[in-house]
């Protein structure tokens, strides 16, 4: 009887142990479109879908590489958006640079406003910072020591406020990298859940069209073709103007790509021509199709100004193009835009506009942006501005790829009559702040966007006269 007392005693003892032990959670799944050893670019965003996330998890991601070829000494993680909260107390931060940086680390974590959450500088860097659903850019910088540089940064704690229900995507994109592999890594209270390594790379060049090129490198041009009309060609290859560097600029955007502040991006003026990149709040800024990351929010853009001497047309027959020497290369190419155009602007020093008044023989109209396409290996114009005041010439794109100043020689007919120069549409100067762009009313002397002649030249001096009276 006694026997039989303590063997239900211990059966009771061991439930009870039993109820105080929480029940172990429940694994979760992680997932990426983009396979084990892709080859990414800089600005390619990086998604990991999540799935059969609960409350009791301990979720951790962690990115790692060994052979970073650096721009700079910064690498940055932009737009990262977290889709779930971590709990209060229960997260914490870490980085260390394993090699190629000498020194102190620093690390830098901003909200899509440029506002500072979280600054520390050692090695290595962990601290417990709060951490909620939302938009991040991280930077991680320190002094060069020569060589590839080495980092491993991880966030880890408990997360909140999730369905398992739900797919969560955790999305970034990676910059301020030349070359190298980085490795991500999600993990499950320490078990790994997802684990991939990407090759990161430039951008390729665009290929040689056929026909052969004048371009730099001094390229032998091609055995003539069968008669036909002469396209305008693109490079073999491309090549920055000596001495200036590529200019970036990081996009915050929600899930959607919708772009949350207004930007705008100037070429490096060592060019010896001024060109800017501008889009507006709202925006929609997706990779197109065909790109490696379509449908994916675009999470940095770039203008490089372009040596003259790689950009080369063909301009035999009458009614082609002439090149102005004025060209860019937006990226990331195959960028697309919906909600809103981009603008893409060039302006010309007083030197260039004199020259360009005098390569289209005084008709601005023959002034007109371009862009390269691909499919067809040719240029195609797009709807220009020109304004005489400010001497720019200016186009709304809705994508990304090379831009050009061409001027038309068929169409340049000589100077403008007074007529045709009185009755121009007004250009509206186009502002970009901080806040959704204002167009201010113009203040100065009317430029010129392609006219047509609506009137007789006697009606046009009339309204001119007219113009006049009313300014006084």
């Amino acid at each position: 009887m006694r026997r039989k007392t303590n063997i239900l005693i211990l059966v009771l003892v061991a439930l009870f142990c039993c109820a105080l032990v929480p029940a172990a959670s429940a694994a979760f799944t992680a997932d990426s479109t983009l396979a084990d050893g892709t080859v990414i670019q800089p600005g390619t965003v990086i998604t990991v879908s999540i799935t059969g996330l609960s409350n009791t998890n301990e979720f951790g991601y962690r990115i790692t590489s060994d052979n970073l070829d650096v721009t700079e000494n910064t690498v940055r993680l932009n737009s990262v958006y977290v889709p779930f909260d971590f709990s209060n107390g229960d997260v914490t931060t870490t980085l260390s640079t394993t090699k190629g940086i000498s020194g102190a680390t620093t690390l830098v974590v901003r909200r899509p406003d440029g506002s500072e959450i979280l600054r520390e500088s050692s090695n290595p860097i962990t601290l417990g910072a709060n951490i909620k659903k939302g938009t991040y850019d991280v930077s991680m910088s320190g002094t060069r020591s020569g060589g590839q540089v080495g980092i491993n940064y991880a966030v880890i704690g408990k997360v909140e406020n999730v369905n398992p229900a739900n797919t969560y995507d955790l999305s970034f994109t990676v910059t301020g990298i030349n070359s190298g592999s980085i490795t991500i890594k999600v993990t499950d209270s320490g078990t790994t859940r997802f684990e991939r390594t990407y090759t990161v790379s430039q951008p390729p060049t665009p290929p040689n069209p056929s026909g052969g090129s004048e371009g730099y490198g001094g390229s032998v041009p091609a055995a003539p073709a069968a008669p036909a009309a002469p396209q305008q060609q693109a490079p073999a290859q491309l090549a920055p103007v000596q001495g200036t560097t590529t200019t970036t600029a990081t996009i915050a955007h929600n899930e959607q790509g919708q772009v949350l502040a207004n930007y705008e991006i100037e070429t490096d003026p060592a060019a010896g021509f001024s060109s800017a990149v501008s889009i507006d709040v709202g925006t929609t800024a997706v990779m197109g199709p065909g790109t490696p990351n379509a449908g994916q929010p675009v999470g940095e853009i770039s203008v490089t100004p372009l040596d003259p001497a790689t950009v080369t047309i063909d301009t035999a027959t009458s009614g082609t193009f002439s090149f102005s020497g004025l060209a860019i290369e937006c990226g990331p190419t195959g960028a697309q835009f919906t909600g809103s155009p981009v603008t893409i602007s060039f302006t010309m020093t007083a030197a260039q506009w004199a020259d360009a008044i005098a390569a289209v023989n005084g008709n601005i109209a023959a002034m007109t942006i371009q862009t390269f396409d691909p499919a067809t290996n040719a240029w195609v114009e797009v709807p220009t501005v020109v304004d005489p005041v400010t001497h720019t010439v200016s186009a709304q794109v809705s994508h990304f790829s090379l831009y050009a100043v061409f001027y038309k020689s068929g169409a340049a007919t000589g100077v403008k009559t007074i007529g045709e120069l009185a009755q121009v549409t007004p250009f509206q100067p186009r502002v970009t702040t901080a806040a959704p762009a204002v167009t201010p009313a113009p203040t100065q002397m009317a430029p010129v966007a392609t006219p047509t002649q609506q009137g007789g030249i006697f009606d046009g001096i009339i309204n001119w006269f007219n113009s006049l009276f009313r300014k006084q």
